[in-house]
């Protein structure tokens, strides 16, 4: 059995913080999600090191709701930087401190902003403007509504 297994979840959590005296945070140095949250291990379960550190120095976090940071760092798990919201808390505040990749920092989009600028003045049929761009007849009706890619001029 791996040593670390009998270590208790509370001793590798202070072996796997340390704290930033400039900000506050104490960023995390364990395993990294792949969204840059921090995981721990806890009773053969992998937890977000931030909902770990919550609940173990503020309170459990109630039923269908969840761990959000007051400061703007992922791996920060000081318990005095953490507040308990709502999803749509969560999703506001991602909106509100633009968090949230839009446009071509999204990853899946295959537009650029000047295909997007284009489409919005192109006064061809929708369908037809999708097939020249290889996408969705209504990922152009989105994007000429400004559904999507609202932040293009």
């Amino acid at each position: 059995m791996a040593p670390w297994k009998n270590s208790p979840p509370l001793k590798r959590f202070y072996e796997k913080c340390i704290p930033e005296p400039n900000t506050g945070c104490w960023l995390w140095l364990g395993t990294l999600h792949m969204g840059g949250y921090g995981e721990l291990s806890v009773s053969g379960k992998v937890r977000r090191a931030h909902d770990y550190s919550y609940e173990t120095f503020v309170e459990p976090v109630p039923f269908n709701l969840c761990v959000l940071h007051t400061c703007d760092m992922r791996c920060c798990v000081n318990p005095e930087h953490l507040y308990v919201g709502t999803k749509q808390n969560n999703a506001d505040d991602c909106n509100k401190r633009n968090r949230r990749p839009r446009g071509i920092g999204h990853g899946m989009t295959t537009l650029t902003e000047a295909q997007v600028r284009a489409i919005r003045v192109d006064p061809r049929k929708q369908k037809q403007i999708a097939a020249d761009y290889g996408v969705g007849q209504m990922t152009i009706s989105n994007i000429k509504r400004r559904a999507t890619w609202g932040h293009v001029p």
